[in-house]
């Protein structure tokens, strides 16, 4: 059987871990695993209602002619 390694730690996964498709080596890297998910999932969405956050629109230049104002100073 091919050697499969974890996602987190670059440790070899066990073979009955291995064999249930998982992608962490051990009980504590599925944790961490979970908890960089959640992470993840609650910067997209609202963890208790589901709502999408509003994106924030991104500052463009504003194009407006030199007034002169700051060269008389």
């Amino acid at each position: 059987m091919d050697v499969f390694h974890c996602i987190l730690c670059a440790g070899a996964i066990p073979e009955g871990r291995a064999r249930r498709k998982a992608c962490t080596c051990s009980a504590p890297c599925q944790k961490e695993y979970r908890r960089r998910r959640r992470q993840l999932s609650a910067q997209r969405k609202c963890r208790l209602c589901g709502r999408a956050f509003r994106r924030s629109r991104k500052g463009g230049a504003v194009l407006m002619p030199h007034s002169g104002i700051l060269e008389a100073v």
